[in-house]
């Protein structure tokens, strides 16, 4: 399940209290992009954060840019260093995911716009 502002819900049982999630119950997770929203326009160079919260525990979090692997990260806090090179201008695909200490997947993803 996917919230209006594009987290990726893990299981549909309320909100936890902590702040931009939702509740995982006991078999979910959540990953949220918690520094650039999705349709933003970015410079060339910049860092995304996520948030996670898995009732399971977090195995790693892997980052993809336009479908190609970036980096895979086994703790916290979760972040990408995205650079493009003076061609990327234009649309581009932030996707990161959660995998829990069950193998289970929860992704979420954002749009960008890169103006060099």
């Amino acid at each position: 399940m996917t919230a209006p502002d594009g987290r990726f819900v893990g299981a549909t049982k309320g909100c936890s209290g902590i702040p931009g999630f939702s509740d995982a119950g006991s078999s979910g997770g959540v990953i949220s992009i918690s520094n650039v929203n999705n349709g933003a326009n970015v410079p060339r160079i910049f860092d995304v954060l996520a948030n996670t919260n898995s009732s399971n525990g977090v195995k790693k979090v892997t980052w993809t840019v336009d479908g190609a692997q970036k980096a895979t990260q086994t703790s916290g806090p979760y972040s990408l260093h995205v650079e493009f090179s003076q061609g990327d201008k234009g649309s581009h695909t932030i996707t990161a995911t959660l995998e829990d200490n069950n193998g289970a997947n929860f992704s979420t993803s954002i749009g960008v716009t890169v103006s060099l």
